[in-house]
C-alpha cells in the first residue's frame, strides 16, 4: 500500500502542474478579483482555487510536493554513497581506531539532523543543492554505522571463514559476501533515514532556509499559509495533508 502511495504521489508530483491552468507564479486577475484573494475562487480551472495573490493552489501544490521530494532523493542518494563508504572504512579499522571511529559516530548519530541543518545552511546559503549535501552528510552517519555493523558480522560469520580456508580470494569475498551485507544494511538504513530528511527538510522550508523562490517546497508552502490560517485554511491544509501523505509513503515497515 505504501508503495502505491508513493508511486501516486510520484506521478501527481511530476504531472500534477499540467492538470490545471496556469503555473505556480502566474497570477490569475479574475480569480483574485472575484475571490478577494482567497482560496473560495474556485473554477476557472483552479481545481483548488487560488490564493490572497491569484495564484493557483492546485499548481503550486504539486510543485511544492515536486521540490520536497526532490530534496529528500537527493540528500538521501548523498547520505548513501557517503555512509557506505565510510562504513566500509569504519568496518575495516580496527583495535583502538576502531573504538575511537566508533564512538565519534555514536555522537554525531546523538546529535538532532533537523538543528544541525538548520545551523549549516543559515550560514552557507540556502538551494536544492547546498540543502540536499548538508542533509546528505549528516544523514550518512547512521547508515555508516548500520554499514558498519553489517560488515563486521559478516568477517566473523562462519561461511566467510570457510570461503578463506577453501582459498577465496578478496573479490570473491567482497562479491558474495561484503556487498550483499553492506547494500542490506544501506537499504535498510536509508528507509528509516528517508522519513527524518522530508522532516528536516520541511522545517527547513518553513522557516525559509530551502530552496529559494522561484522554488517551491511543502516547508515554504506552509509557511505562506500560515499566515492566513483564519480566512483561508485550505492554504494550510493542503500543504500538511501532502506533508502527512508523503511521510506515509514513506514509511518503513516494522
Amino acid at each position: 500500500m505504501t508503495r502505491i502511495l508513493a508511486l501516486l504521489l510520484v506521478v501527481l508530483a511530476v504531472v500534477g502542474p499540467f492538470g490545471s491552468s496556469g503555473d505556480g507564479y502566474a497570477v490569475d486577475w479574475r480569480a483574485l478579483n472575484s475571490a478577494h484573494g482567497t482560496v473560495h475562487g474556485l473554477g476557472g480551472g483552479h481545481w483548488l482555487g487560488t490564493d490572497e495573490l491569484g495564484r493557483d493552489l492546485w499548481v503550486r501544490l504539486c510543485l511544492g510536493l515536486r521540490g520536497s521530494i526532490a530534496v529528500g532523493v537527493l540528500s538521501l542518494l548523498v547520505a548513501a554513497v557517503l555512509g557506505t563508504g565510510l562504513g566500509a572504512v569504519m568496518g575495516a579499522v580496527r583495535g583502538v581506531s576502531s573504538s575511537l571511529v566508533t564512538r565519534t559516530a555514536d555522537i554525531l548519530a546523538a546529535l538532532p539532523v533537523t538543528l544541525l541543518a538548520l545551523v549549516v545552511i543559515s550560514t552557507s546559503g540556502r538551494g536544492l543543492w547546498p540543502v540536499a549535501m548538508t542533509l546528505g552528510v549528516l544523514g550518512a552517519v547512521p547508515v555508516a554505522r548500520a554499514v558498519r555493523v553489517a560488515l563486521v558480522a559478516a568477517s566473523n560469520s562462519s561461511p566467510l571463514a570457510v570461503a578463506r580456508i577453501h582459498g577465496a580470494g578478496f573479490g570473491e569475498l567482497a562479491r558474495w559476501t561484503y556487498a550483499p551485507a553492506a547494500g542490506g544494511a544501506c537499504g535498510t538504513a536509508c528507509g528509516l533515514l528517508l522519513p527524518q530528511l522530508l522532516i528536516a527538510e520541511g522545517l527547513l522550508g518553513f522557516l525559509g532556509l530551502s530552496i529559494p523562490e522561484p522554488g517551491i517546497t511543502l516547508g515554504s508552502l506552509l509557511a505562506e499559509g500560515s499566515g492566513r490560517l483564519s480566512h483561508a485554511p485550505l492554504a494550510v491544509a493542503l500543504p500538511a495533508g501532502a506533508v502527512f501523505l508523503l511521510l506515509l509513503a514513506t514509511r518503513s515497515k516494522p
